[in-house]
């Protein structure tokens, strides 16, 4: 069985092949269930699949300096020179 970190390893994967792109999280979500399990997802408040927290914690802490969060169009991608500190993207 896949860890967390398994997953995190392989979205970043995904994520490369995608740019510049992005990777959207619900794509993401979708992906992640179809090819790990119900076990790396969820259904959120709104009954959206989301991805598990855990394996958002290994993608954070192996993407720290290197992806964003664009929070406007919901999807990862690489950090640009404009970009401001922090993950979150506006």
């Amino acid at each position: 069985m896949a860890t967390p970190t398994d997953v995190a390893d392989w979205m970043l994967a995904e994520l490369l092949k995608r740019e510049p792109d992005g990777f959207r999280q619900n794509d993401a979500a979708i992906a992640i269930q179809r090819r790990f399990g119900e076990a790396y997802v969820y259904r959120n408040a709104n009954f959206n699949l989301a991805i598990d927290k855990l394996v958002l914690a290994a993608f954070r802490h192996l993407t720290r300096d290197t992806v964003v969060w664009d929070r406007e169009r919901r999807h990862w991608r690489l950090r640009r020179p404009d970009d401001t500190p922090g993950k979150r993207q506006y």
